[in-house]
């Protein structure tokens, strides 16, 4: 297996891929695509690939490429005198939606079509320098956005026309959890108050077909923290946590008469549900979380659940306990994401904090050796775990123990991928079909003014999936792309 740390230059920004299931290929030097003198700040780094080879990204302004340095270029300097960050992409057809900041009216809804003359402000949603400060989501043929004019967040919805552009919450809805908005096949689901407060509602980009879908806890205050984990035909799960007696697991079909309660807020003698962790798999189940605490309400076990969305199909997965006290209402598990059809977590067991793959069944969850990562990706049809602390790696897993292997770690601390709560960017190759194990030495790595290994840190989690690849940000300065080969790199 071959791998390569490829030289960096460390003052300005770089957009780095981490391609996997990768052939091999002969020796030859990296190939530099395109120094972008600008730094993409990571709060608003993403991306989008709509025209075939070609990613739409934002790096201060709005850039495409296609992997060469002739096809790599600024789409349209949109604020001229200072920044205007796109960000918050969303791809409806052959357009991109983005936010974006033109030094004039404020944060506000734009779109591409990939060339400066179809790059425009779309919506001036709230007049003036403040800006509306949208966040979008896109279900089926639609862009749907929570937008503030001045009176309160509403949900709005374009389909790229002036006529086919307008709110759809009624008057009645004062105010939407802006981040709150989830899609699931041709709707979208959000938390919205109107004058029986704050309750799940769904639309499917009409105002007849807007409306809440049940009334949590009738009499009571609101429906807290409401999050939505939506599935392709429609359907969701969602968490809503009511001020007196805690977080109940809800499931609904879109319509009022399908939307039920499953389960919770204690749904074991001692053990009530998380009210954050929620994932949905294809199959129409939901992983979600329980917690017990102790009487500083320090969590002292949490147990991973499955449901069908009925009571008889909801049922226990695994328990774990921690006798020494984590954080306030702080859960033992992590849910890291879904992969191949298996879940799979992260979780405390009294000193040991390990890494988990279920199947919803109690016999199918167990430890896999894929370290600690902060998600998991699907990779060409290989699932992938960049994990590690002190020795950051990269792990691939079938879900077996046997079928685990660690692709790459390093041998240092600051060249790799992960490393405790951040991420080392750079740009890696190797080839997932390989069973070995390389170590990697630190060469190539740039030191920065302080003696150290000039690696780029970043938050972790700002990646873009697309292509068969991962895509994140770093503060040094160039813009990478790889197919896998020496020569396409």
């Amino acid at each position: 297996m071959e791998l390569r740390r490829f030289r960096r230059t460390a003052a300005m920004g770089t957009l780095v891929v981490l391609c996997g299931a990768l052939p091999a290929a002969a020796q030859a030097p990296a190939r530099l695509v395109k120094d972008i003198p600008t730094r993409p700040r990571v709060e608003t780094f993403g991306g989008a690939a709509p025209f075939g080879s070609e990613i739409v990204f934002g790096a201060y302004e709005l850039w495409k490429t296609d992997g060469t340095e002739a096809g790599t270029v600024m789409i349209k300097d949109i604020n001229p005198l200072e920044r205007s960050y796109p960000h918050k992409f969303q791809v409806v057809g052959g357009t991109v939606w983005f936010v974006a900041d033109d030094g004039v009216h404020g944060n506000e809804l734009w779109r591409t079509n990939g060339t400066e003359a179809g790059t425009e402000l779309f919506a001036d949603i709230l007049p003036g320098p403040d800006g509306s400060e949208p966040e979008l989501k896109a279900a089926g043929s639609l862009l749907f956005f929570s937008a503030d004019d001045g009176t309160g967040p509403k949900l709005w919805r374009t389909d790229g026309t002036a006529p086919g552009t307008f709110v759809v919450t009624p008057p009645t809805v004062t105010e939407i959890r802006q981040f709150s908005l989830a899609a699931a096949g041709n709707l979208v689901y959000f938390s919205g108050r109107d004058a029986t407060r704050r309750q799940p509602w769904r639309s499917d980009g009409t105002s007849e077909g807007t409306f809440r879908l049940a009334e949590i806890d009738p009499g009571g205050g609101d429906a807290y923290n409401l999050v939505f984990s939506g599935r392709d035909d429609g359907s969701a799960f969602f968490l809503a946590r009511e001020f007196a007696s805690g977080t109940r697991l809800w499931k609904t079909d879109g319509t009022v008469g399908g939307t039920a309660y499953v389960a919770g807020p204690e749904i074991s003698p001692g053990f009530f549900v998380d009210p954050i962790q929620l994932k949905t798999t294809t199959d129409g189940r939901a992983y979600f979380v329980a917690n017990s605490f102790n009487p500083d309400y320090t969590v002292n076990g949490s147990n991973l659940w499955v449901s069908d969305g009925t009571a008889a199909g909801t049922s226990l997965v695994k328990g774990h306990t921690q006798s020494i006290s984590q954080g306030l209402f702080d859960s033992l598990i992590t849910l890291l994401g879904m992969s191949r059809g298996l879940l799979y977590y992260s979780s405390w067991d009294e000193n040991f904090h390990s890494s988990y793959r279920s199947d919803g069944t109690p016999a199918g969850t167990f430890n896999v050796p894929i370290g600690l990562p902060p998600y998991v990706v699907t990779l060409n049809g290989t699932t992938v775990a960049p994990a590690g602390v002190y020795s950051p790696s990269i792990y691939a897993t079938d879900g077996t123990v046997a079928g685990t292997r660690r692709l790459m770690t390093a041998s240092h601390g600051l060249c790799g991928v992960v490393a405790d709560d951040y991420m080392v960017t750079g740009l890696w190759r190797f080839d997932l079909t390989h069973s070995a194990e390389t170590d990697l030495q630190p060469v190539d790595v740039e030191s920065g003014a302080d003696g150290v290994y000039a690696a780029d840190f970043f938050p972790r989690g700002k990646t873009i999936e697309v292509g068969g690849a991962l895509l994140y940000a770093s503060s040094s300065g160039a813009l990478w792309r790889s197919d896998g080969s020496d020569a396409g790199t």
